[in-house]
This record gives structure tokens, sequence and C-alpha cells, in this order.
């Protein structure tokens, strides 16, 4: 109890109108300085670090991420540091009697680190950019000493931001979920992962990708308002490592990968019914639409019929059921089940019956293993990036295959690119990618404008593989 009131105590001091006044007071000399990291000092908050970054994007949300992002990444590196290489070459020969000069350069940083506490204090609008300030300070810091065991008070006071462009209703909503992955993201920490590069002063590349570990047990909402063309929403949310039975907020993090559905390419018609009421019943998308679904269910089913000699109106019916699934977009296994035959022997004179029961008890057995592992896969990939093969056919030059490799890494929620051998003028490169799959290839046709590549269309194939062509 005391904990909890020295942490409200120190919040309240935090955010005190004079606390408001100072800290709005140095972020406007920052943004009008062009500063993106300064210390701060008052008697409220003690020792400080206040960071901002910029987004500009048509989409005023994203714009708002990108910015908060941005002054995360360059918080850390005020804190633990950024690498920086950098490569210069100079070339002269001679055409005839002139001189053919050509110069290359290029310069690299990267920063990776993990950081804890950084609180999201305020978003907004300044020359055209959506800025986000973060802030870092002493009083944080001897919060997170004196919590180090997060289980006698996991309480977080976090903030999200979202645009009004589409509506009031909508920005509450997207700013109360920014909340509360802000709020995870101050109890565990967020990992951070940022490479830059820029040759010969104007090619410019960044790609910036950052984790974080915890759930939302509960929350509640303790301030929402209007701020400039933004609204804000303020939480006190209950953060823990997992929640009870170690799953995760399993619903976040399939929003997260765009819902993924389940396709049932299952021809006996009774276990197609079971396994869609299980998926259905773990509210696990289904279609009927082959081609929009990432996942696809692969099951049978192998009945051994069973005379009883000591009744002769009765058959037996022992029953063994095998579920295998496979992602669509890396045509890999996540899972693949299978009961025990010996607990499912059903006894009847009804054909009907006896298949029911014991198809019920085959499944089960292995229903628990079959979500269990479904739920840990999408876990995985929340954490991880999910991996996607995209294929390129018919490219003329080895340096098209470089161009769609370098436009792939350049999209903020690609983790990594590798290409494999290139094959009769095609070549796969296997992404690994921390967002829907299935907005890839779009992203990537979208962002293609950008470099080399000119013609370059999609093609459609039942593979799972996203195919581009010229």
């Amino acid at each position: 109890m005391k904990l909890k009131i020295v942490y409200g105590l120190v919040i309240s001091l935090l955010l005190s109108t004079q606390a408001l006044a100072g800290l709005d007071s140095k972020i406007n000399q920052m943004l009008h300085n062009g500063q993106g990291v300064a210390m701060y000092n008052s008697q409220e908050t003690g020792v400080a670090i206040i960071s901002i970054g910029q987004g500009l994007n048509p989409r005023g949300n994203i714009a708002i991420d990108m910015a908060k992002q941005e002054a995360t990444k360059n918080l850390l590196a005020f804190l633990k540091g950024e690498r920086i290489s950098a490569t210069e070459q100079a070339m002269t020969a001679y055409s005839g009697d002139d001189v053919v000069e050509s110069y290359y350069s290029k310069m690299r940083t990267d920063v990776n680190g993990a950081i804890k506490s950084a609180y999201m204090y305020k978003s907004g609008q300044y020359d055209g950019y959506q800025y986000a300030a973060v802030i870092v300070s002493e009083r944080s810091k001897n919060i997170s000493q004196a919590f180090a065991d997060r289980k006698s008070n996991p309480m977080i006071t976090a903030r999200g931001f979202a645009s009004m462009r589409n509506g009031i209703g909508k920005a509450r909503t997207l700013a109360l979920e920014q909340a509360l992955r802000n709020a995870v993201e101050q109890y565990g920490g967020v990992s951070m992962a940022s490479k830059t590069s820029i040759e010969n002063g104007d090619k410019y590349r960044s790609k910036l990708s950052a984790v974080a570990k915890g759930v939302v047990k509960q929350y509640k909402v303790t301030k929402e308002q209007k701020e400039g063309r933004d609204y804000m929403v303020e939480i006190a949310a209950e953060v823990v490592e997992e929640l009870e039975g170690g799953m995760q907020s399993i619903d976040a993090i399939k929003e997260n990968l765009g819902r993924p559905s389940f396709f049932l390419a299952v021809k006996d018609e009774r276990l197609y019914k079971i396994l869609r009421k299980i998926l259905v019943n773990n509210d696990f998308e289904v279609t009927n639409v082959e081609r929009m679904a990432k996942y696809f269910v692969i099951a049978s089913v192998d009945k051994l019929e069973m005379p009883m000699p000591a009744m002769p109106d009765m058959m037996g019916l022992r029953t063994t059921i095998t579920v295998n699934v496979k992602d669509k977009h890396n045509r890999q296994d996540i899972l693949m089940v299978e009961n025990d035959p010996t607990d499912t022997i059903e006894v009847s004179a009804n054909k009907s019956i006896r298949e029911r029961k014991s198809y019920g008890l085959a499944m089960e057995l292995i229903e628990q293993d079959f979500t269990k592992a479904i739920n840990q896969h999408f876990s995985k990939s929340f954490q991880e990036g999910q991996k996607v093969l995209v294929a390129l056919d018919g490219f003329d030059r080895m340096r098209d295959v470089d161009e769609l490799r370098e436009c792939i890494e350049s999209l903020p929620l690609t983790k990594s690119v590798s290409a494999g051998t290139v094959d009769s003028r095609s070549v796969i490169y296997e992404v690994i990618y921390l967002g829907n799959p299935n907005d890839l290839q779009l992203d990537i046709m979208k962002k293609s404008r950008e470099f080399r590549l000119r013609g370059l269309r999609a093609k459609n194939t039942n593979s799972g593989i996203i195919t581009f062509k010229f």
C-alpha cells in the first residue's frame, strides 16, 4: 500500500500544473531550435531527458507512431551511444583528353538496446510534421528501482495519441490502443534496433524495429481530451509479464497480425464441422475462400471398425485424427497433432452415434494441444516476426535482384531479408516481417517507385509466395 501511495504522489508531482508548464515551455523551445534531445531539471521531475521525434505520413496515426519511435530511438542513442561507420571512395579516369571523376560516400548509423520507464508525454503538429515527446526522468528511474518487483504494484500510467482526421470516435479507439502499447513498453521496456544509411548525400534508407513484452491485465481511463488536431487518452493500467496459465493477450496479438484466417482443407464432413467449431469457439477466423486464408488446416481421420463377439448386434469404432496446419506464406508446418486411438473406442449399434462419440473423444485428446500450438505460434510471430517468401521472376539484370531486396529492407516492419540462389532468371527472398503479411505485396508495390524497379508488377499465384515480375 505504501508503494502505491508513493507512486501516486510522484506521478501527481510529475503531472502537476507547474511541471506541465515548464515541460511544455522546454518542448516548444526545442521544437523552435530544431533540438532532438535536451536535459531538463525541475523540483517536480528532478533531472529529466526530453527526446523529440518527428514523423511525416499521409495517415496521421502512422505519423504519430513514427514520431514516437524516432523519439525513443534518439533517447536510446543519447543514453547508450550510437555506432557510426563511413565509407568514402574517389576515382579519376581519362576519356581521351578529358578527366572523368567519380565520388562515392556512404554513412551508416546503428542503435541497438533496450530502455525502460520512457513516458510518452506529448504529441502534436509543428512546421508540417507530427512530433512526439518522450521523457525519462530521475523520478521515473527512482520509481523503476523502487518497483523492481513489479508484482507488488504493476500499475502504470501511460498516454496514447491519435489523429482526429477520421473523427473523434476512431481517434479515441486508436489513442487507447497506443496507450495500452505504451504501458507495456514502460513496464517491461522496449528493445529497439535502428539502422540508417546515406549514400552520396541523397539516397537515404532507415529501418527501425521495436519489440515490447508484457500484457495489460486491466486498465482504467483516467483522462481524455483534444490536444490540437490530436486526441489524447491517459490510462492507469495493470501490466504483468504474462496472464495466468502462461498465455499472453492473444486477442491483441491477433489484431496486430491482421487477424489471420484459416481454411479447412478437410474432406470428412463430420471432422470438418468439429474443427470449424473448435476454431470459432476459440475466436480464430475461419474463411471459406482459399485465397483469403493465411493458414491451411489439413486433417484426416483413420477409422477402425471392430466387431464385438460378446455383443453380436454391436460394433466398436476406434478413431485416429491427424491435424496439420500449414502457413501459406512460407509453406511450413506450424503444427501437427495426432490422438492416441486407444482412448477413443465407442461401442454402439448405430453407426452415426459411434462416429459422433468416437470423433468427439479423439478431438478432446488433441484440442488443447491444437489451440495452444496456434496461440504459441501467434505469440512467436508477434515477437519475432513472420517468415514470408517473396519471388522475383523473369528479371533481366542482377541489379533488379539487389534493388528489390533493398526495397523490401526499407519497409519499416521488415526485420531481415535474405536472397536465395538465382535459377533461370528467378529468385526467392526469405523475409522476416513484423506486420501483416497480407499487406506486404501492396507495401512493396508502393515502395518500389522509390527504387529502379520500373515496370514491376504483382503476379497472381496460388502457391502462397508473393511473386513479382517485370
